[in-house]
């Protein structure tokens, strides 16, 4: 009994020891991206993370990015949108709840050109053999917005994983062949077991490169092996 005690206490501390180092790197990267937040924004749980917003903000910075395709909209639509509209650049946002999209859309205040939104419902689909949820792009003002231009940041933080099993793990099936040659997949919450093996049956997939940042920003980064961009972004 005792030893079984003694790991649940190490298991605690190790666990309130990573949660701690997360929220210093959370409000750190607070600070760095404090000119984008203009007034107070609804951030939730299931939010991405400020650390993983900066470090967005770094691969658009750092590789000269210049569109980005969102898979779940909310306040890093906001933060991101603003910080492409700087440069000249630009974000679709992809979501199925329209109720969701008019709050995101309502807090983007003057930078609404750098954001347009498609609305698409979850329908059953076949990825290799196996049915899931996910959106439905069948439609020509959706295809319309996905072709104008290809897409070098790919973040992928939705569906919820609740949706059903390894519900994010369509997107780089169905999106791949929107994407530029050199682009960047963020996959977020990678702690979670779905992600961190939709993550995997990616790299094997596609070819890609995968990096885990955990405790800063909790996202998987993939690039294609012949990447020329490197440089670590964290």
């Amino acid at each position: 009994m005792k030893q079984i005690i003694k790991k649940l206490f190490k298991h605690y501390d190790s666990t309130l020891n990573r949660t701690v180092l997360q929220e210093i790197h959370d409000a750190k990267a607070l600070q760095r991206l404090k000119p984008y937040i203009d007034e107070y924004l609804p951030w939730t749980g299931s939010a991405l993370r400020p650390s993983a917003v900066a470090m967005m903000y770094n691969e658009i910075l750092i590789h000269n990015r210049s569109r980005v395709l969102e898979i779940g909209c909310g306040m890093s639509t906001v933060m991101l949108s603003k910080f492409l509209s700087e440069r000249g650049a630009n974000m679709v946002s992809l979501e199925n709840d329209q109720g969701w999209i008019k709050v995101t859309e309502k807090n983007l205040g003057g930078y609404k050109h750098a954001c347009e939104f498609i609305h698409a419902e979850l329908v059953p689909q076949d990825i290799n053999g196996r049915s899931y949820k996910w959106y439905d792009l069948d439609n020509d003002d959706v295809a319309a917005k996905l072709n104008y231009k290809p897409f070098d940041v790919l973040l992928v933080d939705a569906p919820i994983a609740s949706t059903g099993y390894n519900a994010r793990y369509p997107a780089l099936h169905k999106l791949r062949d929107y994407l530029a040659e050199d682009f960047v997949v963020f996959l977020d919450d990678i702690d979670r077991e779905s992600e961190e093996r939709i993550a995997s049956e990616w790299c094997k997939e596609f070819d890609l490169n995968y990096q885990k940042s955990g405790i800063i920003g909790g996202l998987g980064i993939m690039r294609p092996r012949n990447s020329p961009n490197k440089y670590n972004i964290s």
